[in-house]
């Protein structure tokens, strides 16, 4: 036995290493999936998932774990961890036995009114996806009544499969931490994590998705390099990851926005063959991946799909790194966060970042904020962390001119990064956007172009 990140579980007692899956056997794959080339592709070990032996390992992963080009998978994680119930029932039991999206919001409609809901409604017009925007007088649709309506009075047009993403409350309701939020979920893995996830450098509450048969997420990377972490109460779907970097842009320069679905030409089976990881995610699973590499779920089955998902970047440096380059040239620039929102997430970081520190140092404490009644039983160990996250989050220049700009924590920072006078040397530089516009002016023969973003550095 070794421990698996060298120490005791979050959770308790020691973690074992986690194996690779064990592939399900060709019956059962093939009554699921139908298609024989994803068969293949689901039987081939070497595109296999990380699986975790029991939840304590699966808990490790999340917080410390390495997500990029890997897919870490924990089993009947929703019973495990104790997530089953905080889908709503009504969604739940909306998409039990339902094989199609307007059964589905039928159903639905019977428990909780569709215009106190929102989602990004998408159909198949016989060639490309399309998204549900505006209906017949051209009045742009504002929740899921309106864009139901839309689909059923279109049903020759808009046809199947269907598939809803984004599913979340119009209003924001206010959850167990006291943050408000619009998710559907009574209750997120960051709410088991408690304390822990307060070390993260960012935690964003998710939504939905809902799916048939190959429908689903299409080809794309997410809007920010962070990790994911699925949650699916219903069905099968297939995800597929490519390699991070020039792999993961291939497949985005040629598939970017298109579901890959049988049956395929040559091309797709390719670019299918090249993924580096094919994983059958199954009612009751939980799962991460980075978002940072390139992917798409394609469902399969003849039940709906319900899965749920956070996005956030945990302790582990790789994943740091890679948090940080979003917007960079590793970033595909349809993909890119626009860039006031990404702003505002970069000084959510800063402002999160500038709360652990305080916190490790007896100056303001998570445990004041509510839930006391938990205990964080490895505060030590999640702390020991911190200081080599920051040493990957600081070689972005942005958070470190503004992390060392906060005077209480300057000084515990300097320490932390082992810096010899960072202060002076980030004050005597020249202004991001003024070295910015020279480097851009020098490369494109003194023309004077727009300053770019602040977050491609």
């Amino acid at each position: 036995r070794r421990e698996r990140f060298g120490r005791p579980s979050v959770m308790r007692g020691n973690a074992l290493p986690s194996q690779p899956s064990a592939t399900m056997s060709s019956a059962s794959t093939q009554e699921i999936v139908e298609d024989q080339f994803l068969c293949t592709l689901l039987q081939d070990k070497a595109k296999a998932p990380y699986v975790c032996e029991d939840e304590k390992e699966f808990v490790d992963e999340v917080l410390v774990g390495q997500h990029v080009d890997r897919v870490v998978v924990l089993k009947e994680g929703l019973r495990k961890i104790g997530l089953v119930e905080s889908m709503p029932r009504s969604f739940r039991k909306a998409v039990e036995g339902t094989t199609d999206l307007c059964s589905f919001f039928d159903k639905l409609e019977t428990e909780v009114p569709l215009s106190s809901i929102d989602a990004s409604t998408y159909y198949w017009d016989g060639k490309k996806e399309q998204r549900v925007k505006k209906d017949a007088n051209g009045k742009k649709v504002k929740d899921l009544s309106a864009k139901y309506n839309v689909l059923k009075s279109n049903k020759d047009k808009m046809k199947e499969p269907l598939y809803v993403g984004e599913l979340r409350y119009v209003t924001k309701r206010k959850m167990r931490e006291g943050d408000k939020c619009s998710t559907l979920l009574t209750e997120d893995m960051k709410d088991k994590l408690w304390e822990a996830s307060k070390y993260m450098p960012m935690w964003d509450r998710g939504h939905a998705f809902v799916g048939g048969r190959h429908s689903g997420s299409s080809v794309h990377c997410d809007q920010v390099l962070w990790s994911n972490i699925g949650k699916n109460w219903a069905g099968h779907k297939i995800l597929f990851v490519w390699k991070f970097g020039d792999e993961s842009l291939r497949v985005l320069d040629k598939f970017y926005k298109k579901i890959i679905k049988p049956p395929f030409t040559e091309p797709e089976k390719k670019a299918l063959q090249s993924a580096s990881h094919v994983v059958l995610v199954g009612p009751g699973d939980m799962f991460v991946f980075s978002g940072g590499n390139a992917h798409m779920t394609l469902g399969v089955g003849d039940r709906l799909s319900l899965t749920a998902y956070e996005s956030y970047v945990n302790l582990n440096p790789e994943n740091v790194r890679t948090f940080a380059r979003s917007g960079s040239k590793d970033h595909f620039e349809e993909c890119v966060m626009e860039d006031s929102d990404f702003e505002d997430l970069q000084d959510d970081v800063v402002d999160n970042v500038e709360d652990m520190i305080l916190d490790m140092n007896g100056i303001k404490n998570f445990r004041d904020t509510g839930h006391s009644e938990k205990k964080f039983e490895d505060r030590k160990f999640v702390q020991s962390l911190v200081p080599s996250m920051l040493q990957e989050l600081c070689k972005e220049k942005f958070y470190r001119r503004e992390l060392y700009r906060i005077k209480r924590i300057r000084p515990i920072l300097q320490e932390m990064l082992r810096v010899q006078d960072p202060i002076n040397r980030v004050a005597k530089t020249k202004t991001f956007k003024k070295r910015k516009r020279e480097d851009v002016q020098t490369r494109n023969g003194g023309s004077d172009l727009p300053v770019p973003s602040r977050r491609r550095m």
